[in-house]
């Protein structure tokens, strides 16, 4: 098993990710010396040991792309289960449920289950990014999943500048080593966050996380964020290589038979079908544009006349988004000591949305302007939110309804 993990939430969205990675050499972990970056991972990689490990890997995602939950079981059959679950979650999400995936762990012994839950677009993004280097992950876990385990209910956890706060069985906090004790006394009576915070801490690597992995698989309670349509197909892989070759190569035969057939037939069909619609075409256009001589290409002069009455109505598609949320972006402010703070502001003309990076007081005032911003006719998704010291830094796009 090879073992690929993201440095940090930052890495996800890097063109060429900085990570670090371990594999497995039958019952021995082997550490790589350093961090590098995935394309370097991928020419220091032995081709004999790349090639045996092609679909054995396992990607570890940090905590803060990927959210954890525990649910109690949901009172309908268990093919339903996967559809109940977000709408059991709805309350507790920022983003759209339809912008998210969810998969299930095993079912504990309380009769409950554990839930991950990640936006589509960030985990389609990452398996792009594996499979540009030919990496094909079967497995993909969350940092905090791999936390040893321990007797004691709540326990902290570090890892170089980051610290794991472990409040019970099933929450865990992730934020900066600095910020520990500060977060304890917000977070319980000051009793108890003192006597946390007099236990030991315990330290955590990339082998710790590993060896936890191993353990779940060989139990099978590992919760694999890649379920549904993003589940890896490898097994049907295995189940034809199982077929004897002769077997396979009279359907493959068959197969290309009936294929070619049926791309002949439809090939007449579609190219009578092809030549009406080009008329067709052709017809429309004239009569939208009846000075026009000659058609060479219907669909690329098509695209230029658009191109050019579209002109000039960019900048007003981008004051409009402005003058929206400029609104709601002051009353936040009003309702909050401290300001909010934009980073950039970048309008997207092709796709027309407005993309702002903004520092925040907190997730609730986050939630705030998402729900101030619809009430004023706008879409905002929420691209990244972390925490960063006391204030959330926020990456939104804007768009219209």
């Amino acid at each position: 098993m090879l073992f690929i993990r993201y440095a940090s939430v930052s890495a996800l969205y890097a063109q060429d990710p900085l990570v670090t990675w371990a594999w497995q050499d039958q019952d021995r972990l082997q550490l790589a010396p350093q961090a590098s970056l995935l394309s370097q991972l991928a020419e220091q990689l032995p081709a004999a040991l790349k090639a045996a490990l092609l679909h054995r890997v396992a990607i570890i995602l940090p905590s803060e792309a990927v959210s954890l939950y525990l649910l109690d079981l949901p009172q309908v059959q268990k093919k339903h289960w996967l559809k109940a679950v977000p709408y059991a979650l709805e309350e507790k999400l920022a983003e759209d449920v339809e912008q998210l995936h969810f998969s299930l762990g095993a079912i504990e012994r309380d009769k409950t289950v554990k839930v991950s839950v990640i936006s589509k677009h960030l985990l389609q993004h990452c398996l792009t990014q594996l499979a540009h280097y030919h990496f094909y992950p079967l497995y993909m876990v969350s940092e905090v999943a791999l936390l040893p385990k321990a007797d004691a209910i709540q326990q902290i956890f570090r890892e170089g500048e980051k610290a794991f706060i472990r409040l019970a069985p099933d929450s865990v906090v992730t934020l900066a080593q600095e910020q520990v004790a500060i977060a304890l006394h917000k977070l319980m009576p000051p009793s108890e966050a003192n006597i946390l915070l007099s236990q030991q801490i315990e330290i955590v690597s990339l082998p710790d996380l590993c060896n936890e992995f191993i353990r779940q698989i060989s139990d099978r309670s590992v919760l694999n964020v890649l379920q549904g349509h993003f589940k890896q197909r490898t097994q049907k892989t295995a189940s034809i290589s199982q077929l004897s070759w002769r077997s396979v190569a009279i359907l493959l035969i068959l197969a290309l038979f009936i294929k070619f057939s049926l791309y002949a037939g439809e090939a007449l069909y579609y190219g009578h079908q092809a030549n009406a619609l080009k008329e067709q075409s052709e017809a429309l256009y004239r009569n939208y544009f009846p000075q026009t001589k000659k058609i060479h290409n219907v669909k690329r002069e098509l695209k230029a006349k658009l191109r050019q009455a579209n002109l000039g109505n960019n900048q007003t598609s981008f004051l409009v988004l402005l003058s929206k949320v400029h609104q709601p972006l002051t009353d936040l402010t009003r309702q909050n000591a401290a300001s909010l703070d934009i980073q950039s502001l970048d309008y997207d003309q092709a796709q027309g949305q407005l993309r702002i990076e903004v520092y925040l007081p907190d997730f609730p005032a986050l939630d705030t302007l998402k729900k101030a911003v619809e009430q004023a006719g706008l879409v905002m998704v929420i691209d990244a939110a972390n925490q960063d010291k006391d204030r959330v830094k926020a990456r939104i796009k804007l768009g219209a309804a």
